[in-house]
């Protein structure tokens, strides 16, 4: 009876850190994903390295929050206003953001 009762408060121990662990993680994407939500909420002006003049480009705020939780520092992008026809130049522009933010 007393290893049954010890390797239950064992089991909910751990089942408690893990628990604890995957809530750290969570909060810690949340905050990271509603402060990219907050910076880039509207479409952020850039220098198009394919033509030389301006476009606007749309941040993926879940995508972006995923990356950084990688380390990766450059926003990931969902839109721009020179798509679909510079559209391999994506990770350029998104460099200009990173480096001004």
């Amino acid at each position: 009876m007393v290893d049954q009762l010890r390797s239950w408060v064992i089991e909910m121990l751990l089942l408690f850190v893990l628990l604890v662990v995957v809530g750290m993680a969570l909060m810690a994407f949340a905050g990271m994903y509603l402060r990219i939500v907050a910076k880039f909420r509207r479409p952020q002006p850039v220098t198009c390295p394919g033509t030389g003049g301006p476009a606007f480009v749309q941040v993926a705020a879940f995508q972006s929050a995923v990356g950084r939780m990688h380390g990766d520092a450059i926003p990931h992008l969902s839109g721009c206003s020179l798509w679909p026809e510079h559209s391999r130049c994506a990770r350029d522009c998104a460099a200009q953001l990173a480096r001004h933010g």
